[in-house]
């Protein structure tokens, strides 16, 4: 927010401007211009900061598993750490087949703990965003169309396009 403006807005004094020198203009519009610039730079550094925001908060997204699923995913865990001590010792007794078997029964235990971490999570997709191009802000992918064209018609989107 760039607060109330510090420059006088008098109509008296825009009609003084208008007549004034083209050569004495120059420095006040090269003052605009640099602050001008000074906004736009901001706000790509503000963009900037978004976009990698987001992207090393996609880095970090672990998917939150429902506890019903916590608890089998604990039992699949525990009965693979099992078969894999069995199927060591009967490598140790050369027991191929029989370890060939229970490898079999492994991959299906994993196959079934997949399945439950890849359950759809509604939290996690809610909360994908995106940095809207013009002003900066973090919009909701797939937010209702009544919140974006609300964001879309706010004074901070409007004031930067």
């Amino acid at each position: 927010d760039l607060g109330p403006c510090p420059k006088i807005h008098d109509d008296t004094c825009k009609q003084e401007w208008q007549v004034y020198d083209k050569k004495h203009r120059y420095s006040f519009e090269n003052e605009f211009f640099r602050t001008l610039e000074r906004l736009i730079g901001e706000l790509d550094r503000r963009i900037k900061r978004g976009h990698e925001r987001l992207d090393h908060q996609d880095d970090e997204v672990t998917v939150s598993v429902p506890d019903e699923n916590k608890d089998k995913i604990d039992t699949i865990n525990q009965r693979c750490d099992q078969i894999v001590k069995e199927i060591e010792q009967l490598g140790e007794e050369g027991r191929i087949d029989d370890a060939n078997t229970l490898m079999k029964t492994l991959e299906g235990l994993k196959q079934e703990k997949e399945i439950l971490l890849r359950v759809p999570n509604m939290d996690v997709r809610e909360r994908r965003m995106k940095v809207c191009e013009t002003c900066g802000a973090f919009l909701v992918i797939g937010d209702t169309e009544k919140r974006t064209a609300s964001h879309l018609d706010g004074k901070q989107h409007q004031g930067y396009r």
